[in-house]
């Protein structure tokens, strides 16, 4: 039973970062396949950073801040989609190309921004609300936290490799300096932050805040697919829109009115985004197929289910404060 929550949110996270957002290529032989290494991946990079936070005793600022420098080593590094032009033969590079960057800084935003948000910090909220006892403990002891940087390294070098072999491709040196420096900063910042005192002040309606993480999170989605409006336009309401989101969670969450029930509706908030957008993406991306379309509603189906479960939950613990939550 101790280890459930870990094996739970091993799995959880490659399910809402890649099957829920419709990313795997509908055919049942290509989701199992991939599943292994994503679970090394994503679910050892989610596991290592809820883990080192709460060992730490910080709350979800330091987790969002280590797993925006967990989407720099993915992209750029293991997958190299920051770099490399002909990723996927999709030209995600294309809208807003900056040759003096070497990158786009439109997708590099979008794609590190998601990561970080979906890939990483909804997960380790989700499994906490599931599992509201253990939620700010530790889940494993310093030999397992050892195993799972294994885990996550393992799964890095399968990826990576498997990307290499396909397009032939891995950042310069030059780019691999630049992204690890950059991770370093998101290192710092992580543990520069700590949880502060509870203030006065009113709390936004759960269901606000849901509308808040939706709406925004519906909006970071869908303006870096137009490609219509000059790319400098595009990342200003990108970053508008996640600065919003970050403003109105950080200043809400700071507050003595806050509660488990406030995080589960931020977080079914951007749940709901990726259900939506599974679908755009499933069929944009591999076109429509029937198993496409039964598969991302099973995955819909689950994740709703998974949110129920956890508001359920929650409601032994619905009203007392959750610093869990708590700005830095």
């Amino acid at each position: 039973m101790r280890l459930i929550p870990p094996l739970v949110l091993l799995v959880l996270s490659p399910f809402v970062g890649e099957y829920l957002l419709g990313n795997i290529t509908p055919e049942p032989s290509t989701w199992a396949f991939m599943l292994l290494p994503l679970v090394l991946l994503y679910g050892g990079g989610a596991l290592l950073i809820r883990e080192v936070t709460r060992r730490l005793g910080r709350g979800y600022p330091t987790m969002f801040a280590l797993a925006v420098g967990y989407g720099l080593i993915e992209e750029g590094i293991v997958l190299g989609t920051l770099f490399n032009r002909e990723y996927l033969g999709l030209g995600l590079l294309e809208y807003g190309w900056t040759p003096e960057l070497g990158t786009s800084p439109v997708w590099s935003s979008y794609v590190v921004g998601i990561h970080s948000v979906w890939s990483i910090l909804v997960p380790i909220v989700l499994v906490e609300l599931l599992f509201p006892a253990r939620a700010r403990e530790p889940w494993l002891r310093v030999p397992g936290t050892v195993a799972v940087v294994v885990v996550y390294l393992l799964g890095g070098t399968l990826l990576g490799l498997g990307n290499y072999y396909t397009y032939r491709f891995f950042a310069s040196p030059a780019q691999v300096a630049v992204v690890l420096a950059l991770v370093a900063a998101c290192v710092v910042c992580g543990l520069l932050l700590r949880p502060g005192r509870a203030r006065d002040g009113r709390v936004p309606h759960p269901l606000a805040l849901a509308a808040v993480a939706l709406v925004c999170g519906s909006g970071f989605i869908l303006v870096q697919e137009n490609g219509v409006v000059p790319a400098a336009v595009t990342l200003a309401v990108m970053f508008a829109l996640a600065l919003t989101a970050g403003a109105v969670l950080l200043v809400s969450s700071g507050r003595a009115g806050w509660t488990v029930r406030h995080t589960l509706a931020a977080v079914a908030g951007a749940v709901a985004t990726y259900c939506w957008a599974g679908f755009m993406i499933q069929f944009g991306v591999h076109g429509y197929s029937v198993f496409g379309l039964v598969g991302q509603v099973v995955c819909v189906g689950v994740a709703a289910g998974l949110v129920a479960l956890a508001w359920r939950r929650s409601a032994v613990t619905a009203a007392s404060p959750s610093g869990s939550a708590s700005p830095a």
